[in-house]
């Protein structure tokens, strides 16, 4: 099956509902067509376009949906196409007793974009029952690529032996088995839980990447002093929110989100002054934040004191946040394991007013800001 048609107007088919006139415009089922097309060059592929903003009035280009959606169930096996609905696949999956899908299935997206962003939501992942991925390389031959050839990422993945430009037609997973209650509890605890805490608008979903272990509707809340910027609002019950308008120019949300993004970066940027790259900056802070770190660990330690609560200063002693009396440089992983510590202490005693929960308080901004440029690093060096 072929949809083919020029000068298209892709405002019909997106989710945005912007107007972006493309050269060509095709849906289709054909595997082999899309082989041709790749091989020729030019082209975008696209899903479902919940998480896509065309951000030009015309272009010479190929816009390809692959819209194909068979998938065959097996003993131990789901072989899907990537065309399929996630909101389908999770309806066959719990009709069949197969969990992996209940919670994900949530996510208003086309299953081989889910597999391209490694989607997950709450503690579900597209990838986690993953085995093998089926594609056509930018060369236009078909592959089989094995999960442990895919290096998973937060909201990506990367396939090293590849090239970019490849195309993924069909996914194979492994079967884990739930009873349908179980099942059907996962999938309305997935609703439950987008109705109580995202907002109910027409919006893109998240507008930013969450650091590790660091929300950004957090920081947005923190560092952002603006709302709006010529029609377009930051949603005030969850600041990582943007409303879609179709009546306002969209290039005016691209302008929103940027200026947000350089508030955020201008501001985690003083701990960036007076070197000459990010990469320099991220270097020194993990080789010499020593000790910083012993210093507020030891302001943690005496404002536990003050509390005068015996079970948090027996617990929350320095072994409970640290492995050693003399920091010289922390893993990675240990960064992670003591930002989540003094953010735990920071809220369960902030209950106790007085002027060292101040003090602390500040000196967990400046962590959390140095935190946060390693965080980025690590996110660069995956992509």
């Amino acid at each position: 099956m072929i949809n083919y048609q020029r000068e298209y107007n892709l405002k019909e088919i997106s989710y945005a509902k912007n107007d972006a006139i493309c050269k060509f415009y095709i849906e289709t089922n054909s595997i082999d067509l899309i082989k041709n097309i790749i091989k020729e060059g030019g082209y975008f592929f696209i899903g479902n376009t919940s998480k896509t903003l065309f951000c030009f009035k015309y272009k010479e280009i190929k816009i390809i949906k692959f819209i194909s959606k068979e998938m065959k169930i097996y003993k131990n096996l789901i072989v899907v196409d990537s065309g399929m609905p996630l909101s389908k696949l999770g309806n066959i999956c719990n009709n069949n007793g197969i969990s992996g899908f209940e919670k994900l299935m949530t996510i208003p997206g086309l299953l081989g974009g889910s597999i391209f962003n490694n989607a997950s939501f709450l503690d579900q992942c597209i990838s986690d029952n993953l085995l093998y991925l089926l594609i056509i390389d930018k060369q236009g031959n078909f592959r089989i690529i094995k999960k442990e050839e895919v290096e998973l990422n937060y909201r990506k993945i990367n396939i090293k032996i590849l090239d970019e430009g490849y195309f993924i037609y069909k996914a194979i997973f492994k079967v884990k088995r739930k009873s349908f209650n179980e099942l059907l509890k996962n999938k309305l605890l997935a609703i439950n839980y987008r109705i109580k805490n995202q907002p109910q608008i027409h919006s893109l979903g998240s507008t930013f990447k969450n650091l590790s272990n660091i929300k950004v509707y957090q920081l947005i809340d923190k560092y952002v002093n603006f709302t709006e910027y010529n029609g377009y609002s930051i949603c005030q019950t969850h600041k990582n929110f943007i409303e879609l308008r179709k009546d306002l120019d969209i290039l005016n949300l691209v302008k929103l989100i940027e200026r947000i993004q350089e508030v955020l970066y201008n501001n985690i940027a003083q701990e960036l002054k007076g070197f000459k790259s990010f990469e320099e900056a991220a270097e020194f802070i993990y080789y010499n934040s020593g000790d910083f770190i012993m210093n507020m660990v030891n302001s943690y330690i005496n404002y536990i004191k003050e509390s005068n609560n015996i079970d948090y200063i027996s617990m929350y002693d320095k072994n409970y946040f640290l492995n050693s009396d003399v920091i010289i440089s922390l893993e990675i992983k240990e960064w992670i394991e003591l930002y989540n510590k003094l953010k735990f202490v920071l809220k369960l005693m902030s209950k106790y007013d007085n002027n060292i929960y101040i003090e602390c308080h500040q000196l967990f901004n400046i962590f959390e800001a140095k935190y946060a440029i390693l965080m980025m690093r690590t996110e660069r060096k995956r992509r």
